[in-house]
């Protein structure tokens, strides 16, 4: 919700996940909101909540505008052919305004498929006369014919997604310890043993924070050397090897950003960029806007 000030003036809307978004970002700004996820109706101003169901069409609220999903083969949510006209006819009896319509494309690398979701969804929704969007960060690539009236860059406000991008995001953590580990002693929970002497500095940041454990070899910047994690991740702490480095308690390391790059981390993780930036638990951590 903080970078709402320096997006306002380029949106013409807004794309949230859930009615308690849809609430906190309504205090910063007056422009129309979209719900996403179908389900889970509240009474908010200026929002609209994603329909994709029959029994969506009956639970959405009185003077509550709807988003129309449609599922144009991801499969996940959304009306079909079948089930759109009996959506719409309930909107329609309970005097529920339709304020969008919209799909997500499953994999917009593949044209082909690309082309026949588009084209499925074109022709289910181009007589409803109301904006229309399908577009999220993974499509902007694709040609401008598919961005229709509307784009949901989410991703890409992060700086991922396309390669002319430059991440928008770091974390960072504090140095809480340094200590001198001889080799064979023990660093952390388990069997993990120094496989020489060296100087371990312990870092306040955990797998509760999204810092996680795997199997993968991890690595932090420290003052621009990548230095790395020796030991099991812990709920709250993680250990580096600071060997090379003169760190002190008080300093900090930098775990996304830097030489601690997102490739490395989805590679130790083998998953994808929105995993990882999601998984930083923002409830144990303060968050610094920085130029707005």
């Amino acid at each position: 919700m903080g970078i709402v000030p320096a997006l306002e003036p380029y949106v013409t809307s807004y794309a949230v996940a859930t009615a308690e978004e849809a609430l906190k970002l309504r205090r910063r700004t007056d422009k129309p909101i979209t719900v996403l996820c179908c389900g889970a109706y509240k009474r908010v101003r200026g929002t609209a909540f994603s329909v994709g169901s029959l029994d969506d069409a009956f639970a959405i609220p009185s003077g509550v505008k709807a988003a129309v999903k449609i599922d144009s083969g991801m499969h996940r949510t959304g009306c079909d052919e079948q089930t759109l006209p009996a959506v719409l006819r309930t909107l329609s009896g309970r005097h529920i305004e339709i304020d969008s319509a919209y799909t997500h494309f499953c994999d917009p690398s593949d044209a082909e498929t690309t082309a026949r979701q588009f084209e499925r969804f074109d022709g289910m929704t181009r007589t409803l006369g109301v904006p229309r969007h399908c577009c999220a960060s993974n499509c902007l690539t694709l040609d401008k014919t598919y961005y229709l009236d509307g784009v949901r860059p989410g991703l890409a406000l992060y700086g991922y997604g396309r390669e002319d991008l430059r991440p928008a995001m770091t974390v960072t953590a504090p140095v809480i310890a340094v200590r001198f580990v001889r080799k064979g002693e023990h660093i952390g929970y388990g069997d993990y043993a120094a496989r020489r002497d060296m100087r371990v500095a312990t870092v306040r940041l955990g797998y509760a924070d999204g810092f996680r454990r795997c199997g993968a070899p991890l690595s932090v910047d420290c003052k621009g050397q990548k230095c790395r994690v020796v030991g099991r991740v812990c709920m709250d702490m993680f250990m580096f090897d600071a060997s090379l480095v003169a760190v002190r308690p008080g300093e900090t390391v930098t775990v996304l950003g830097g030489r601690a790059t997102m490739d490395a981390l989805c590679r130790a993780y083998r998953t994808i960029e929105y995993e990882v930036l999601t998984g930083f638990d923002k409830s144990r951590s303060n968050t610094i806007y920085i130029g707005l």
